[in-house]
């Protein structure tokens, strides 16, 4: 069955709101009655209007409904809804407002012959005002058109043309996030008109990636001439931290385009799925990463006795590092990271010693697979999350709809909408339960032991293993939770403080830990884990359980004892400790 989506705001929606509520009755009645009904839905309507004559029927009525919202608001912006061929009603085009805030899922249905079902329509409400403002130019136009007045060549004005698109897609992006940036907005924006835009650029993307490219470019010069600047190997790598620092805090909005929204870019079916494009976004992304990692691996190598970290080491330092600085650009506080790269570079030297060698001595762990185990969906709310995630994980968090989530539940949308007032809201509600699970399953798996320090090995042997098993998990916490945009990163983030919690909590307590250092081991461990699964090798987390241990246990005890940690870890099972026990029951209680 055909399905359109009509996104309204402001009075518009109130309107086709009403007309909506009309559809909704019995098929019967025309004349002045259904004149009348149309009028007390509609004060100010001329109950004489010919488009009211013939309404009959659900399909034409809703031709009707469409006709009549078009004459109530005449001042769409852009794009177009095709509605008809059902029950020679014919096609009628009307223009919509495609911009998208939040749905409250309003099926509006007509029925062709025979009562089939012949088109479904969904009325998503808008935060914006009724009219839209269109930014104000950051730049001014060249004079003279393509060839100005200054004598400029067509190569000069592409370059200066380049240039302000590049800035306009920094501001764009900073201002609505790259999922909801469009062209158009960049064009205005940078002053250059359409036309120019798609000569230079493919499609948004291209100028996306042009952006980032762009910054990277000159983000590496200037923190590689500061890495090149020092002769001593720890000073070398102290002012890369301290460089890097100073960048993101005299450009933040660059920063956060090539920090967090980035990971947006390739989200969705595209990424479960990857094409040419979307795999060159991820091998930008490798590419950033691996010049800081092989930064960080030569400063290694180069101090005193030349430790050579393992490749997944170096990778978790770098996501620590870019986690502590995507929390800033998220939630604030920029400006202190320069501050903090004295305390990040002390934890990143924590991992120096010779004794890591010997991870790559250790045996994988081994792989205890075993199918997810969710919790009991008791209640409608439970049930409705559930239906979110599976639908979510199999066509894409883009092609949810109320509709979809409900039948799969096997409830009403009068109760999704009571529960939930989006979609949005629904997906980032499963999320926080398919996440409280994943924890649930880390903190019993460290109860396998009564050492403290091996309880930590054992929890993240659980959660290897469960990322590994589990795949509505990967692909709405990895993958789906980018395509929501910053609301789906900013939720994220709140899932990794919830792990750091656990391993706070699951430390000895003469073991004290930073807040910072505990933030930047869980982003380490997870960079990590995101790498394999975007990648196609999830089948290989419970192998990183080893490396995973080290980076979360060596800022805390040293190397030595954290390594030795790892080798003592006992795979046969203990008893349980009542204490530990608790643990897992508090953590249950939120998943009822």
């Amino acid at each position: 069955m055909p399905s359109r989506v009509l996104r309204l705001c402001g009075r518009r929606f109130a309107v086709f709101e009403a007309l909506h509520q009309l559809n909704a009755g019995p098929a019967q009645g025309s004349g002045d009655a259904l004149k009348e009904r149309y009028a007390r839905a509609l004060p100010g309507l001329d109950p004489r209007d010919p488009r009211l004559i013939g309404a009959r029927g659900q399909s034409y009525r809703l031709l009707a409904h469409l006709q009549l919202f078009a004459a109530f608001a005449d001042d769409f912006t852009k794009g177009t809804l095709r509605v008809g061929a059902s029950h020679n009603v014919g096609a009628s085009m009307v223009r919509v407002q495609t911009a998208m805030r939040f749905r409250i899922g309003l099926p509006i249905a007509c029925r062709g012959h025979g009562g089939q079902p012949s088109m479904t329509l969904t009325l998503e409400r808008l935060t914006e005002p009724d009219t839209l403002v269109w930014p104000k130019p950051l730049y001014a136009k060249l004079p003279g058109g393509r060839r100005s007045t200054d004598g400029l060549s067509k190569d000069e004005v592409a370059a200066d043309q380049r240039r302000r698109l590049r800035g306009a897609m920094i501001e764009a992006v900073d201002q609505h996030g790259y999922q909801k940036t469009t062209a158009r907005e960049v064009c205005r924006l940078a002053g250059v008109s359409e036309r120019s835009f798609y000569e230079l650029f493919d499609k948004k993307q291209g100028c996306f990636l042009a952006t980032y490219d762009y910054i990277v470019r000159s983000a590496v010069e200037r923190i590689g001439a500061a890495y090149a600047g020092e002769r001593d190997w720890r000073e070398r790598l102290r002012r890369a931290f301290l460089e890097f620092a100073d960048l993101v805090v005299e450009q933040p909005n660059a920063a956060r385009l090539v920090i967090v929204e980035v990971l947006g870019i390739g989200a969705g079916p595209a990424l479960a799925e990857p094409t040419e494009r979307t795999r060159a976004v991820v091998r930008r992304m490798e590419h950033t990463r691996g010049v800081f990692e092989r930064m960080v691996g030569a400063s290694f190598s180069e101090a005193p006795g030349g430790v050579r970290l393992p490749p997944l080491v170096t990778k978790g330092i770098v996501c620590g590092v870019e986690r502590i600085t995507r929390q800033r650009l998220l939630a604030g506080g920029i400006e202190e990271l320069p501050e903090l790269a004295d305390e990040l570079l002390d934890w990143a030297l924590s991992y120096s010693s010779a004794e890591v060698a010997r991870l790559s001595e250790l045996a994988p762990a081994p792989l205890r697979a075993r199918p997810p185990v969710r919790a009991r969906a008791r209640n409608e709310r439970a049930r409705v999350l559930g239906a979110a995630a599976s639908l979510a994980a199999s066509n894409g968090y883009t092609s949810l709809t109320p509709v979809q989530i409900t039948e799969r539940a096997g409830t009403s949308l009068t109760t999704f909408n009571a529960m939930y007032p989006s979609v949005e809201q629904c997906f980032l509600a499963a999320l926080d339960r398919l996440g409280l699970e994943a924890l649930v399953c880390a903190a019993e798996g460290s109860q396998a032991t009564h050492d403290r320090l091996a309880r930590v090995h054992k929890g993240i042997a659980a959660l290897m293993d469960r990322v590994a098993d589990d795949s509505v998990l990967r692909r709405v916490a990895f993958v789906e939770v980018f395509a929501v945009g910053p609301a789906g990163i900013d939720r994220r983030e709140q899932l990794l403080h919830r792990f750091s919690a656990l391993l706070t909590d699951t430390l000895p307590a003469d073991v004290q830990a930073s807040e910072l250092v505990v933030e930047a081991i869980v982003g380490a461990i997870w960079g990590l884990v995101h790498h394999h699964v975007v990648h196609g090798a999830a089948h290989r987390l419970p192998d990183l359980t080893h490396e995973a241990t080290y980076l979360a246990l060596a800022p805390l005890i040293g190397a030595a004892q954290a390594l030795e940690t790892i080798l003592a870890a006992d795979p046969i099972l203990d008893d349980l400790e009542g204490d530990s026990r608790g643990q897992a029951n508090s953590l249950m209680t939120g998943l009822s």
